[in-house]
């Protein structure tokens, strides 16, 4: 039972800094679209869309984050089940 709790906060985790990341990436791209054409090695090509590459950028940036602080969170919460016996 606990691994399934444990997988649903990773899921989670994963799911909601995505799409914080996808949000903060929109709008980087939006308002700072130098900055994308700056830190990607195709951001001058005529064809460089800066908000696509922020969404996808910060998606996959979130998602991973995301996952890293779900372990974490998990990780913590069976090691305290398991100090009061229930694991």
């Amino acid at each position: 039972m606990i691994y399934l709790k444990s997988l649903g906060i990773v899921v989670a985790s994963s799911l909601l800094f995505s799409g914080i990341g996808g949000m903060i990436g929109y709008l980087l791209g939006r308002l700072l679209p130098d900055y994308y054409r700056s830190v990607s090695f195709s951001g001058m090509q005529p064809g460089f869309n800066p908000v696509a590459y922020g969404v996808g950028q910060g998606v996959t940036q979130g998602l991973a984050g995301g996952a890293v602080i779900g372990l974490i969170v998990s990780a913590i919460a069976y090691c305290a089940l398991r100090r009061e016996g229930q694991v």
